[in-house]
């Protein structure tokens, strides 16, 4: 019943070089160029030439350090594009998908996937956001309960900046408040401190640049500090600099923080 999908092996039987190639491109669809063929009893010299002789005679192609097979490569990009609108279009809350998860929707193996992404994000048909890929042109919203939910998320969030509820109090809601909330992180609305809280962005850039100006100045931190400035108890305090302190931003000496290895790196804040 699956005859269809191991014709290409018929066409291996000759030995030829451009044969192997070819098949192989046929199965794997895009391939890095030092991975060609990397299992089989040949030459990588000879691998080498004959594909750049495919590439050079348009029967294959060159991607940065990939080489493909147009018409497969297309049969593929499609797929996933298909394969990513299906998903996302019951899902129009999410700003995308990672590539474990578009490797799982699509069949294909990680490498492949990998390949795939790749190209289609120089193509301009795919855009990324942290670890996230979207289709060009999609639009994120939100609709029914989990808007609802995002809604009464926000407005606890905006009601105590500086003292948000836990995130299993805001997560008690439900599937559907679990799912706005990760949409709050992932569309960089709010940022996710440890495993305990969640702070509005414009809150937690807040605490980050007096944090990175108080040591600028003074050199050291300390719980009080941050008590004093923005009247936090130990409970949100500590996780505060438990976070900073992971992120390298600050580093622990004793009671007091001090400038952590990344202090002057810009990404240290976010």
């Amino acid at each position: 019943r699956r005859m269809s999908e191991f014709e290409y092996l018929t066409r291996r039987v000759s030995g030829h070089v451009r044969d192997l190639v070819l098949t192989e491109l046929e199965k794997r669809v895009i391939v890095l160029m030092d991975r060609l063929l990397e299992d089989a009893d040949v030459a990588s010299s000879d691998v080498d030439r004959v594909a750049a002789s495919l590439v050079d005679e348009g029967s294959a192609a060159r991607f940065e350090q990939y080489v493909f097979e147009r018409d497969t490569l297309a049969r593929a990009t499609e797929h996933c594009e298909e394969t990513m609108a299906e998903y996302l279009s019951h899902r129009p809350h999410l700003t995308g998908v990672t590539v474990e998860q578009l490797a799982r929707l699509s069949g294909f193996s990680n490498d492949t996937i990998n390949g795939l992404v790749a190209y289609l994000l120089v193509a301009d048909r795919m855009t990324r956001t942290g670890e996230k890929y979207d289709l060009v042109g999609r639009a994120v919203s939100l609709k029914g309960p989990i808007k609802e939910a995002h809604q009464s998320i926000m407005q606890s969030l905006n009601a105590q900046p500086y003292a948000p509820p836990s995130l299993s109090a805001l997560a008690a809601g439900g599937r559907h408040h679990k799912e706005a909330i990760k949409y709050i992180i992932d569309s960089g609305a709010g940022y996710k401190c440890g495993s305990e809280f969640l702070f509005l962005s414009k809150v937690w850039n807040e605490i980050v640049e007096f944090i990175k100006t108080h040591l600028n100045g003074a050199g050291t931190l300390t719980v009080g500090d941050l008590k004093e400035r923005f009247g936090f108890t130990r409970k949100f305090a500590i996780p505060i600099l438990e976070e900073t302190d992971r992120l390298k931003l600050t580093r622990r000496d004793g009671d007091i923080r001090v400038k952590g290895d990344w202090f002057d790196k810009q990404e240290s804040a976010v």
